[in-house]
C-alpha cells in the first residue's frame, strides 16, 4: 500500500474471483487470497502499457516482470495462496 497512489485505492469490479482495487487505466491491485492460480489472463485497455509485479504477500517478496504489457495478456503465477498482481501504467 505504501508504494501505491498517494490518494489511496478505490474498490473495482474487474474479476469474479479476485478482490481488486485501483485507479482505472492507471493502477491496479488484484489479490488472489486462498485461490492458487497458475496463471491469469487480463484484458486491459488497448494502447495503455503497464509494468507488472507479482507480489507474494506471505513471503513478502515483489517480482517485477521484465516485459511491458498492454491489451490482452497472460501472467504466470506460482500457484500459491496469498499472491497479488500489481499493474502500474507507464
Amino acid at each position: 500500500m505504501e508504494e501505491g497512489p498517494k490518494d489511496g485505492l478505490n474498490p473495482l469490479q474487474m474479476s469474479w474471483d479476485a478482490p481488486t482495487a485501483g485507479i482505472p487505466d492507471e493502477y491496479y491491485l488484484f489479490y488472489y487470497g486462498f485461490n492458487q492460480p497458475r496463471f491469469r489472463e487480463y484484458r486491459m485497455k488497448p494502447g495503455t502499457k503497464y509494468k507488472v509485479e507479482v507480489i507474494d504477500t506471505w513471503i513478502m517478496t515483489i517480482n517485477e516482470l521484465e516485459e511491458i504489457y498492454e491489451g490482452k495478456f497472460r501472467i504466470e503465477l506460482p500457484g500459491r495462496q496469498y499472491m497479488a498482481v500489481r499493474m502500474s501504467r507507464i
